[in-house]
């Protein structure tokens, strides 16, 4: 008895190992119904993957790999130009993480942001085949195309502060000794001396309407284009001069790149020469402890070409520009353009 049934396990045994050593191709079973890939169709991966909550994206990684890329399926989730950037690392919504979706729109979106409204809806609001809201985090109005999402930062004021000036920069500076934070604050936010160019991009940039305005983010690689408007060049009186190698600006009107002319004037009196100037400065643009630390950095007291007075008599003049103590108070009248006397 025991011999007879010593055959058939063997057989058994034997029939098992040939079966298991035969290793099948993974692909060559089908897995997926037909209309996987056809976007039109109801079983269209995408749509399967939103409304059957059976399924998450880990299910995929069974087939196709921890990091979507082939696993033992052998087959690319971004392979075949079908996805770019989806399905999502993990640590791409933590900032910390070396693939935080920052830097993956900077690099391969080349900062267009708009690319992720394909999944998550063109409000960005998780309306699309992907229902995560990025207006969860990007809270501004209009959402991730803020522009404090790339460049500047978002003061928690009430209302909130549009500052969409760095720091931080493009690149993640805060210093402004780096080229991109530089002076950008001190110009938008600093009223000792003016208020007139507060919160404005335009005198040394176009200052976009949308994300995807010509000359924002177009010009790649970086720099910025730096593009004066008529406010700095004096009406067009002067042609102001950004050299980046030295990082400095020279011929701006706002910088005393001024030029009064006694023939047009209606106060030919407090001429003593032709024309009143100011002192046209070359400043460095991320160096702030080189800049204006009194008025004499951009004009004379009094500036060249002017009648002599005293510093102090300025008030006499100017009164609703400047006090006795040399103080603005006009601040919206100072550095607006114009001369303001009397």
């Amino acid at each position: 008895m025991r011999g007879s049934l010593l055959f058939p396990g063997i057989f058994i045994i034997a029939l098992l190992g040939w079966s298991c050593s035969d290793r099948r191709e993974p692909l060559a079973v089908q897995t997926h119904p037909a209309g996987w890939m056809d976007p039109a169709s109801p079983n269209f991966h995408g749509k399967v993957l939103v409304f059957d909550s059976s399924l998450t994206l880990r299910s995929c990684r069974s087939c196709h790999g921890r990091d979507y890329r082939g696993g033992d399926s052998k087959v690319s989730c971004y392979q075949s130009g079908c996805h770019r950037g989806y399905p999502h690392p993990e640590g791409f919504a933590v900032t910390t993480r070396s693939r935080f979706h920052a830097f993956y729109i900077a690099e391969e979106l080349l900062w267009n942001i708009r690319a992720c409204q394909r999944c998550h809806g063109m409000d960005y609001a998780g309306n699309g085949v992907a229902r995560k809201n990025c207006r969860q985090c990007h809270t501004a109005a209009e959402g991730p195309e803020a522009c404090n999402t790339c460049h500047g930062k978002f003061e928690a004021a009430v209302p909130p502060l549009w500052n969409a000036a760095p720091p931080e920069d493009l690149g993640g500076h805060v210093l402004s000794t780096a080229l991109g934070v530089g002076a950008h604050q001190h110009h938008l936010t600093d009223t000792t001396l003016t208020t007139y160019v507060r919160r404005d991009c335009r005198p040394c940039h176009i200052q976009p309407r949308t994300l995807v305005s010509v000359g924002h983010i177009d010009n790649v690689p970086l720099p910025a284009e730096v593009v004066f408007n008529a406010f700095a060049s004096d009406s067009g009186r002067i042609q102001p001069l950004w050299n980046r190698e030295e990082a400095t600006c020279s011929n701006i009107y706002c910088h005393g790149a001024f030029v009064f002319y006694r023939d047009s004037s209606r106060y030919s009196a407090f001429y003593v020469d032709s024309i009143i100037q100011g002192n046209n400065p070359s400043l460095r643009w991320n160096r702030l402890e080189e800049g204006p630390r009194d008025c004499g950095t951009c004009h004379d007291m009094p500036p060249r070409g002017h009648l002599p007075v005293s510093a102090t008599g300025c008030v006499n003049c100017h009164p609703r520009v400047v006090d006795a103590d040399l103080n603005i108070v006009g601040r919206d009248l100072h550095i607006n353009g114009k001369a303001d006397a009397f």
